[in-house]
């Protein structure tokens, strides 16, 4: 075989192994869970933070507010959606009064803890 041909191939291989191995080891790798009073103290860690929805909230600029456990400006967390991806998620209300399940990392912006969602599988609504 041509050595280019086996740089290339061995560098797929190489590649798919590594995928391979990140999915199987992202499988068994368990996310810690936090409530909404724990979640401020894991502040940068990628985790779930669980609570009731109080308040989900459309903003004039278009972005996505779901507010836990308290009203804005009360709220004790929130998950928050930009406006860019606000089309992924077309009815959020009915969220208000469930308890729901956000993953993600954990992040504070103006003194308000919070998860940036990006996709509609980071939401999990429970019992």
């Amino acid at each position: 075989m041509n050595s280019k041909i086996m740089h290339y191939t061995y560098h797929i291989l190489l590649a798919f192994l590594i995928a391979s191995l990140n999915c199987l080891f992202a499988q068994n790798i368990k996310v810690p869970k936090y409530s909404t009073d724990e979640a401020p103290y894991h502040v940068s860690e990628y985790a779930t933070v669980y609570g009731k929805v109080y308040q989900v909230h459309y903003s004039k600029k278009g972005h996505i507010f779901i507010n836990l456990d308290g009203y804005y400006p009360n709220q004790k967390f929130t998950g928050f959606i930009f406006k860019s991806n606000a089309h992924n998620f077309p009815n959020l209300k009915y969220l208000e009064g469930k308890y729901v399940e956000i993953t993600g990392r954990i992040s504070m912006y103006k003194y308000t803890y919070e998860i940036i969602i990006d996709s509609p599988q980071q939401i999990q609504t429970k019992k």
